[in-house]
């Protein structure tokens, strides 16, 4: 896992303000990263981190409906104790038709945000680090299954 503690330019898709890259990791033909819109947090406050899937030209992945065929992007969390995490925020889906199957996906890229709140009892100045893993189905003219384990600080 390679961890990034870079800041990057803002991100206006979605609302996300300043987007701080965490770890990625590359499956076969797309690439996961967790960033955030925040770089520290209070107590008790809430805020969006998301899930970004880069796909290789050509390949996409799937909404939380997939239609015909595909499987929804999952996240599985590891947080720290206090914390909570809302399901993702879909953004709207491509429609893709592939020999008369119908799937709603996305290509090229994507950003799944999540709303997540920190603890009321979380001392300020505290490091906290959101662990997850990430999977996927990865599609052009055949599917694999993809994953990540992911961190932010």
């Amino acid at each position: 896992m390679k961890t990034i503690w870079l800041r990057v330019g803002l991100l206006t898709w979605l609302g996300l303000a300043s987007v701080i890259p965490a770890s990625d990791a590359a499956a076969q033909h797309t690439q996961a990263e967790l960033v955030a819109e925040v770089e520290s947090i209070a107590p008790g406050q809430t805020f969006r981190v998301g899930l970004r899937l880069r796909m290789d030209s050509h390949w996409h992945t799937y909404w939380t409906n997939p239609g015909d065929a595909g499987l929804a992007t999952s996240m599985e969390w590891e947080l720290p104790e206090g914390f909570e995490a809302w399901p993702f925020a879909w953004p709207a889906p491509e429609w893709l038709e592939v020999g008369g199957l119908v799937s709603f996906a996305y290509e090229e890229e994507v950003l799944l945000p999540m709303v997540f709140q920190a603890p009321a009892e979380l001392v300020p100045g505290t490091e906290v680090e959101l662990r997850g893993k990430a999977s996927w189905l990865e599609c052009k003219e055949m599917c694999l299954p993809g994953s990540a384990s992911l961190a932010i600080t």
